[in-house]
């Protein structure tokens, strides 16, 4: 039984001839891809040894053997030039996956352009400015909470220009960054419980420090913030009646 993180983002992959799963651990991702005939073939790498016998182990207990390439190393210095037509990175920090991107991609993508699935575990905001302050359009997001916790899901491509809606940004660009662009257009209902929790606890935080003998600078720094996340809060979700 895999968790609902790895079932989402096995859900929300494109079906495409070869997928490149990029640290995939236990080997679920690729296994269940292939069981939904999401690819012709998958690569699975990962940097630790240990955890690509554990990937090895499961293929060869699915009987997938011809199907999944496992590979150990490095990100995408695993692949071949313009061998994936899909690029999944989950599970990692925002600024590894940039690392990531930023290290490898151009050397390794010459003529494609991947479709990147990336599930970054924290730094999501780091991630999105990456993506793009270089030339990467995200497709689409999603956000999806398990066992308390929040996981943002991003679909990029390279794209040949700054996205113009990136560039249509003139205020509140950490928060956008911070919870997604296209989420918030998407009015996700789980999305405007996770930004009003995210007031409330600034509105306590705030109460607190001005009690204390606390830097008014960091106060104000917070009301701000405070101000940003509510202007967005409220105007993309005071419409909807579940918000």
């Amino acid at each position: 039984m895999i968790s609902e993180r790895l079932q989402y983002i096995i859900d929300v992959v494109p079906i495409l001839d070869t997928i490149a799963d990029i640290g995939t651990d236990h080997g679920y991702i690729p296994v269940n891809l292939i069981k939904k005939s999401k690819a012709k073939k998958i690569i699975a790498s990962d940097i630790s040894k240990q955890s690509l016998q554990k990937a090895k182990d499961i293929i060869i207990k699915n009987n997938f053997e011809n199907l999944i390439d496992t590979r150990l190393g490095n990100g995408i210095d695993i692949l071949d030039i313009d061998e994936a037509d899909g690029v999944i990175i989950a599970g990692m920090g925002g600024i590894l996956i940039s690392k990531i991107l930023e290290t490898s991609y151009s050397n390794k993508f010459i003529n494609k352009k991947p479709v990147l699935i990336l599930q970054p575990v924290q730094q999501a905001k780091e991630l999105r400015y990456y993506l793009y302050e270089n030339n990467f359009k995200i497709t689409d997001e999603y956000v999806m909470q398990e066992n308390n916790k929040i996981y943002h899901i991003i679909i990029a491509e390279k794209h040949h220009k700054t996205d113009d809606k990136y560039n249509k940004i003139t205020k509140n660009k950490d928060i956008y960054m911070e919870f997604g662009l296209i989420n918030i257009e998407k009015k996700s209902e789980l999305l405007s419980k996770i930004v009003k929790n995210n007031i409330e606890k600034i509105k306590l935080l705030i109460n607190e420090l001005s009690k204390k003998s606390v830097d008014q600078q960091h106060i104000d720094l917070l009301k701000d913030r405070l101000k940003n996340m509510e202007d967005i809060y409220y105007e993309t979700w005071r419409a909807c009646p579940k918000a």
